[in-house]
C-alpha cells in the first residue's frame, strides 16, 4: 500500500485475523483536515485495535512479518501484553 491519508491499514471491533507479509509506505496527513486548538488528526501505518479506543473489542490479531515506511506519526500502534501471555 503506498500514499495512503491518513491511515495504511486500520483494524477496530475484529477477532481470528493475521495480518502477514504487507509493506505499507507513506502514510500521509491529510490536506482537507481542519483543527482547532491543540486537537492531533490521528495518524498511522498499522493501526490495530487501537484507532477508536477500544482494545478490549479485539481477540486473536495476529501480525507478523510486516514493513511500515514513511509514516508522519506511527508505524505500528497495537495493544500489548504481559510477557509470556501472547494467547491473551
Amino acid at each position: 500500500m503506498f500514499n495512503f491519508r491518513p491511515i495504511g491499514i486500520a483494524v477496530d471491533f475484529s477477532q481470528n485475523i493475521t495480518i502477514d507479509n504487507n509493506v505499507i509506505a507513506q502514510v500521509v496527513e491529510r490536506e482537507t483536515f481542519a483543527t482547532i486548538g491543540m486537537l492531533v488528526d490521528k495518524r498511522g501505518m498499522f493501526m490495530i485495535c487501537v484507532y477508536m479506543g477500544f482494545p478490549q473489542t479485539c481477540a486473536n490479531i495476529n501480525i507478523t512479518n510486516n514493513l511500515a515506511a514513511g509514516g508522519t506519526y506511527a508505524g505500528f500502534a497495537v495493544p500489548g501484553h504481559d510477557c509470556g501471555a501472547h494467547d491473551t
